[in-house]
């Protein structure tokens, strides 16, 4: 005669199989953690590589974060964005994307931000600041702890900066931190909190 599970039988098989799942989800989750971080440090490397060979082509001269076409789009005018005057190097728009990066909105799904007020927001030939003449490669004095590419801040917008200065918003994506490309071309993790004291400010930022 065959015998049927008892309900306790049952009950101990269904709170082994919750006790399993609750071990095993956390570890898959930290593996898919890990694999969005080091696919994301790949992204922000390769960004870092076609913004030195944009500047190899353009004597030197690092990129601006918008330039404006002069088109009312709807939000004011139409800008053409850095990521688009990096893509005959990149060749695929999907390293701009960062599966850990969560956004509340804003104009572009991209992931990540220039630091656009210190190398270069947009182009104004009658300006004597660098936010909007721009700056070569060489007159960086640090390129090796200057960021030049981060995680975009949450609101919308180009410039990753505001972020640790104003927004207070960094995606803290990978174990509390964030991958980010400095002028050099090195690309590496770090851990700024929500917001980067102002201790750090010149030391990444700015010079």
């Amino acid at each position: 005669m065959k015998r049927g599970f008892t309900l306790i039988e049952l009950l101990v098989v269904i709170a082994i199989i919750a006790i399993l799942a609750a071990i095993l989800f956390p570890v898959f989750a930290r593996a898919r953690d890990k694999a969005n971080a080091a696919a994301c440090l790949s992204n922000i490397k390769q960004i870092g590589l076609a913004a030195h060979m944009y500047m190899q082509d353009f004597d030197e001269h690092m990129l601006f974060a918008c330039y404006q076409m002069g088109i009312n789009d709807g939000w004011g005018y139409s800008w053409w964005r850095w990521y688009w005057s990096l893509y005959p190097y990149m060749k695929n728009m999907d390293v701009l994307k960062c599966e850990s990066y969560k956004f509340r909105g804003g104009r572009s799904r991209n992931s990540y931000g220039y630091n656009a007020y210190n190398l270069g927001l947009w182009y104004i030939p009658t300006s004597t600041s660098r936010v909007y003449l721009g700056v070569k490669l060489s007159e960086v004095p640090r390129p090796s702890e200057i960021i030049m590419f981060g995680p975009r801040y949450c609101a919308a917008g180009d410039d990753m900066q505001r972020a640790y200065t104003y927004y207070y918003c960094l995606p803290q994506a990978h174990n509390e931190g964030d991958n980010f490309c400095f002028v050099d071309g090195h690309a590496k993790w770090m851990n700024f909190g929500i917001m980067v004291p102002s201790v750090y400010y010149n030391t990444y930022w700015t010079w």
